[in-house]
């Protein structure tokens, strides 16, 4: 009897089992995605709530702005947008507003390129005067997803613009023997600022605080001689009283910040969460609804952690009165982690306008205190205080606190010497008496608020540049004498050594 062999068969391959098992694979992982889905989705929705439930703004809809109870021909935007198209004009007088000396020009030259370029944006000027009497004004009043890519800032820098006419204007009424019609001019930068402020974007503070800066900078040049009283050009001192309020009246200043960083937040928020979306046209559209789809909870995510994130610098920004207390609570903010790629490319640059805002807050106090001073002369036959209380309370309700200090300090003031100064502890937040040395690591033109201190002349005189050479760098760098020089990289008035004529042929353009 032959022998029984056991035979050992190959198992079968068994796909319908295989096919399961990958189906069971996906099914968990689709209802794990899900789920992680829905829990950052109303993660985020729940906290996008409880921000709106304590007053903060979040979504668009919330920046819109209400104008229904006037027409549109009130509207102030109009005047001013149409007042930045005349001033760039590309014209031979826009060159006097781009080359605008920052210091008070002694040079004789440079006087005619500035009277005529101010006659002849004597039309803008009188539109931004319509605007002021305007019952508002408004450059958008909705804003659609994706706020980032579909908001128009052209009229920003067109404000801009009409901020550098203003401050030429300035000038040379003041050169004229016209301040009153220069503490006029100062009212109107600050009444564009404020223009700037009301834009829904971080940009709009960025404008705004340049802007206020700028007018800072024309009281330190012709503030110590500026004439008061009521003679025939002469500013009046109720005027200058009020100018000096409106510097001190910080509160829209304060709410034009809560504005861009509530904005800044609101634009980074909307920006993430179109990512996410498909019935929205954006850069991120085009991505593969698929790819779309399995990122979605990831970028969820991420929204929160920006949100977070921008929330804290937000606070942070609206609850400090200076800087170097703001500076030690950003400091203690909790980073973005490494994990949040996408959060940490877009919710960084909210802080960024943090500084410069206290440094302008501090240079307006700089110039109200200076305004001041100017009337305590006048009242005194030219005498200045020797300490600043002497101010209090008939010219100044208060010494004016320096920003950019901690502890409550206020403004400094050397009164001796045959140059007083008003000063800020500035950047570094130490009191260096007024020094003017270049802070540390500068190198290159070094201006007066990139010193020690921020020191404020209550004299006419200009605030030297200093230059330092770059490391490595030769200390004498000669040009080539063949390389040809572009002449629009020299003031007008430098080129040629062409002096031009004080008055041109063209119509009257004074107001009637």
């Amino acid at each position: 009897m032959a022998d029984a062999r056991t035979r050992i068969l190959k198992p079968r391959f068994r796909w319908r089992k295989f096919f399961g098992v990958v189906l069971l694979l996906i099914g968990v992982l689709a209802a794990l995605h899900a789920a992680w889905d829905w829990h950052a989705e109303r993660a985020l929705r729940m906290r996008v709530e409880q921000l709106q439930a304590a007053g903060e703004r979040i979504l668009p809809a919330e920046f819109a702005a209400s104008s229904a109870e006037y027409g549109w021909r009130e509207n102030g935007a109009l005047d001013l947008v149409s007042a930045a198209a005349i001033v760039n004009d590309y014209g031979p007088e826009s060159e006097a507003i781009l080359w605008l000396p920052t210091t008070m020009p002694a040079d004789a030259k440079v006087w005619p390129h500035l009277a005529r370029a101010r006659q002849w944006y004597e039309p803008a000027l009188r539109r931004v005067e319509r605007a002021q009497s305007m019952p508002y004004v408004q450059f958008t009043s909705s804003l659609v997803s994706p706020v980032a890519e579909t908001l128009d800032r052209s009229p920003l820098n067109g404000l801009r613009d009409l901020g550098d006419l203003l401050s030429l204007t300035a000038l040379v009424e003041h050169h004229d023997g016209r301040d009153d019609l220069v503490v006029r001019r100062l009212g109107q930068l600050n009444f564009i600022a404020e223009m700037s402020d009301y834009f829904p974007s971080h940009v709009g503070h960025f404008v705004a605080l340049t802007i206020h800066q700028t007018a800072a900078t024309r009281i330190e040049q012709f503030g110590p001689s500026l004439s008061i009283g009521s003679g025939e050009g002469q500013a009046a001192v109720a005027d200058v009283r009020k100018l000096i309020a409106a510097l001190l009246d910080e509160s829209k200043l304060q709410a034009g910040q809560k504005h861009a960083l509530e904005a800044e937040r609101m634009t980074t928020l909307d920006s993430l969460e179109t990512m996410a979306r498909s019935d929205v046209e954006s850069t991120f559209s085009r991505l593969n609804p698929i790819v779309r789809y399995a990122l979605s909870p990831y970028i969820h995510a991420n929204a929160l952690r920006a949100l977070e994130y921008q929330t804290d610098v937000t606070q942070i920004g609206l609850s400090t009165a200076d800087w170097p207390t703001a500076s030690a609570r950003l400091g203690g903010v909790k980073p973005i982690e490494d994990r949040f790629l996408i959060a940490r490319g877009r919710a960084y640059g909210i802080g960024g306008g943090l500084q410069r805002h206290f440094e302008t807050l501090t240079d307006r106090r700089l110039a109200a205190t200076a305004l001041a001073m100017r009337l305590y002369r006048h009242d005194h036959a030219g005498a200045r205080p020797q300490r600043l209380e002497e101010l209090v309370p008939k010219y100044l309700p208060a010494v004016p606190l320096d920003a950019m200090a901690a502890g409550n300090r206020r403004l400094s003031y050397l009164p001796d010497g045959a140059h007083p100064v008003l000063y800020s502890v500035w950047r570094n937040g130490d009191d260096d008496a007024a020094s003017e040395a270049p802070m540390p690591g500068r190198h290159g033109e070094i201006y007066e608020f990139e010193r020690l201190d921020r020191v404020f002349y209550l004299t006419a005189r200009p605030h030297e540049v200093v230059k330092l050479k770059y490391p490595g760098q030769p200390d004498e760098v000669v040009p080539a004498s063949d390389e040809p020089v572009n002449p629009e990289s020299i003031a007008p008035w430098e080129r040629d050594g062409k002096v031009v004529a004080a008055t041109t042929q063209m119509a009257d353009l004074t107001p009637r």
